[in-house]
C-alpha cells in the first residue's frame, strides 16, 4: 500500500515463491492460535455442533424433520470425518474453521499474485487473517467461510485455464467446486450464475459450439454446468431419501427457515428494495466492526470500476469484476416474496462474506492501480498523498481493531479455551453440579435469548450426550439460587444444590467458567 516503499514491493517480488509461502504459513498458524476465540454463543454454530457429535457418539440423528442446517453437508461431512478420527473433543470444532481460513489466504495469494504481482499476493494473503467476518468464521463452524473458500477455489481453477489455454478439464472442477460452495450455502448459487454467464458472453480461447448474436456456448460452459450438476443431482436424491423430502436443499430450506411468517430484518418496502444495492454496507453491531467492511468494500469496488475501464486486455480482471458485480446484484435483489417483499436471508454482515473476501483481493492487487488514478485526478500532487495516507491509514487501523479487542481487551483468546477444557476435567473428575448464571429480569425463561444460548453452548460441548438438547430453541430450565438471592440454571452433573446446602459447584457464563463454594 501507499506507506511501502518501492524497494519493499521490489524485493518481497523478487524472493522465491516458496519461501514467501513458507514465511506466510508460519505467521498464520502462529497468529491464529494466539487469536483463537471461544466458542461463540449464536444459535447456528452451537446447534451444528450439537447434532453432529450427538450422531457421533450415538448414532442417532436428530430431529425427526431436519432444518436447513442439517442440509449444508459440504460442512457437516468434514466435520464428522474429524469426529470420527479424533473424537468429538471440543478442540476438534476448531480444524475445519481454520483449516478453512488458511485455505482461504492461500487462494486470495494465488489469486492477487496472478492480478498484480507477489507484493500484491503478500497482502492478500495477510488481510484477511485481520478482516472481522474471516476472523469470526475462521473460529466458528459457520457455512459463509467454507463457501467462500469453495468460491475461490473455482475462480483458482477458471485462473489457471486462463494461464494455460488447455485443459477445458478445469471448468468440469470449477463446476464441482462450486456446487461444493452451494453444498455450504445455497446463496453460493448466485456465483454459479455469475461464472456461467461470463463464459457464456466472454470470448475465450477454446472450442465454440454455436453463437448467437453476442452468445456463445462453449465446451467451457458446458463443463462448468456438468460440474456443479455432478454435485446437485446427487446430493439432491441423497437429501431426499435420507431425510424423506422431495426437493433436496430447498424443500428443507423454505420447509423451516423461508416457511411463514417473515421476520422484520427480511422485509423491505418498495423504497428499500430499490435501493438493496447498500446493504451489504448497512451498519450493524459495533463500529470497530462495521467500519472495516464498508472501508475495503467501497475500495475494492472503486478499484474494479477502474479495471473494468483500464484492463479490458485482461481476461483474469474481466473475469473477477463480472462474477463479483453478478453475485454482487443477484444477493441484493433477488427476493422470494412479492407481497410484502422479502429476502430470503437477513442483511447480516457475514452473509455477504465472498463478496467481502473478492473485495479484499481487488482492493490489495489493485492498490497501485487506485493510487495512480489519483495523483492523475487530484491536481495537487501533495494532496493525493495526503488522501492515499490517511486511506492506508485506516485500512491498517481498522484491519487490527477487531483481533486486538477481542484478543487483548476481552482476553478471549486461547488461554480462555485451555482454561475452560482444564475446569471441565475436574468439574467430570469431581463429579460437580454445572450452573449457568441467569440474567435476573422479568422475562420467561424461554425469552431469555442469551440465557437459552449458553446453557446449549456448554451442554454442546461438554455436557452428557443424552442431555444435549434436541430442539434448537429447547434448553431446560432447573432454577436454584444461592443465599444471596442469584438466579442459576442447574444444567448436569452430580445433583441439583438445595436449600441450604453449601455446594462445591462449576458456574459458567457466556465466555467463563469458575469453580466456587457457593451456599445456597
Amino acid at each position: 500500500m501507499s506507506f511501502q516503499r518501492t524497494d519493499l514491493r521490489h524485493r518481497i517480488n523478487t524472493i522465491t515463491g516458496w519461501k514467501v509461502l513458507l514465511g506466510l504459513c508460519s505467521f498464520f498458524f502462529a497468529w491464529r492460535l494466539i487469536a483463537l476465540e471461544f466458542f461463540e454463543k449464536s444459535g447456528d454454530a452451537v446447534w451444528k455442533w450439537s447434532f453432529l457429535r450427538y450422531f457421533h457418539e450415538t448414532g442417532i440423528w436428530y430431529p425427526s424433520f431436519p432444518d436447513h442446517h442439517q442440509g449444508r453437508w459440504a460442512q457437516n461431512m468434514p466435520v464428522l470425518g474429524f469426529m470420527e478420527i479424533f473424537g468429538a473433543q471440543p478442540w476438534v470444532y476448531y480444524i475445519l474453521p481454520l483449516l478453512t481460513g488458511f485455505g482461504v489466504s492461500l487462494l486470495c495469494y494465488w489469486i492477487a499474485t496472478r492480478l498484480s504481482d507477489r507484493f500484491s499476493g503478500v497482502l492478500a494473503f495477510l488481510t484477511p487473517m485481520f478482516f472481522v467476518h474471516v476472523v469470526n468464521e475462521s473460529n466458528q463452524l459457520l457455512p459463509m467461510l467454507p463457501a467462500a473458500f469453495w468460491v475461490l477455489a473455482a475462480t483458482a481453477l477458471c485462473f489457471k485455464y486462463f494461464d494455460t489455454k488447455k485443459h477445458l478439464g478445469l471448468f468440469y472442477l470449477a463446476g464441482i467446486a462450486l456446487g461444493f460452495a452451494w453444498g455450504c450455502k445455497v446463496t453460493s448459487a448466485y456465483w454459479c450464475v455469475g461464472f456461467g454467464l461470463f463464459l457464456l458472453f466472454t470470448d475465450i480461447p477454446g472450442k465454440v459450439l454455436f453463437r448467437l448474436g453476442k452468445i456463445r456456448v462453449g465446451w467451457d460452459l458446458i463443463l462448468l454446468t456438468l460440474g456443479f450438476f455432478t454435485v446437485f443431482i446427487p446430493e439432491t436424491l441423497l437429501l431426499n431419501h435420507f431425510f424423506e423430502v422431495r426437493g433436496g436443499r430447498l424443500s428443507m430450506l423454505f420447509a423451516k427457515h423461508l416457511g411463514g411468517p417473515a421476520p422484520t430484518e427480511r422485509i423491505a418496502s418498495l423504497a428499500e428494495y430499490i435501493f438493496s444495492f447498500l446493504v451489504p454496507m448497512k451498519f450493524q453491531g459495533k463500529g470497530i466492526n462495521f467500519l472495516p467492511k464498508v472501508i475495503y468494500f467501497a475500495t475494492g469496488i472503486a478499484v474494479m470500476f477502474l479495471w473494468r475501464q483500464r484492463k479490458r486486455d485482461s481476461v483474469y480482471h474481466r473475469f473477477l469484476v463480472f462474477t463479483f458485480f453478478a453475485a454482487y446484484l443477484l444477493q441484493s435483489y433477488v427476493i422470494i416474496g412479492i407481497d410484502p417483499i422479502r429476502y430470503p436471508e437477513k442483511p447480516l454482515g457475514r452473509y455477504f462474506l465472498t463478496l467481502s473476501v473478492f473485495s479484499l483481493i481487488a482492493t490489495t492487487a489493485g492498490w497501485q492501480d487506485l493510487k495512480t488514478f489519483l495523483h492523475a485526478k487530484i491536481p495537487r500532487r501533495k494532496g493525493a498523498r495526503v488522501l492515499i495516507a490517511t486511506l492506508t491509514t485506516l485500512c491498517i487501523l481498522l484491519l487490527s481493531g477487531h483481533p486486538i479487542n477481542e484478543t487483548i481487551f476481552h482476553n478471549n483468546n486461547l488461554s480462555r479455551i485451555v482454561h475452560a477444557e482444564k475446569s471441565m476435567n475436574i468439574v467430570r473428575a469431581m463429579n460437580l453440579p454445572v450452573l449457568a448464571i441467569l440474567h435476573n429480569d422479568h422475562q420467561s425463561f424461554e425469552e431469555r435469548e442469551i440465557d437459552q444460548k449458553v446453557a446449549r453452548l456448554w451442554f454442546a460441548f461438554w455436557g452428557p450426550t443424552e442431555e444435549i438438547p434436541q430442539v434448537f430453541t429447547q434448553t431446560p430450565l432447573n432454577l436454584v439460587h444461592d443465599s444471596a438471592g442469584r438466579a442459576y440454571n442447574y444444567l448436569w452433573g452430580g445433583t441439583a444444590p438445595a436449600p441450604g446446602e453449601k455446594r462445591q459447584c462449576a458456574v459458567v457464563s457466556e465466555l467463563d467458567i469458575r469453580i466456587a463454594e457457593l451456599r445456597f
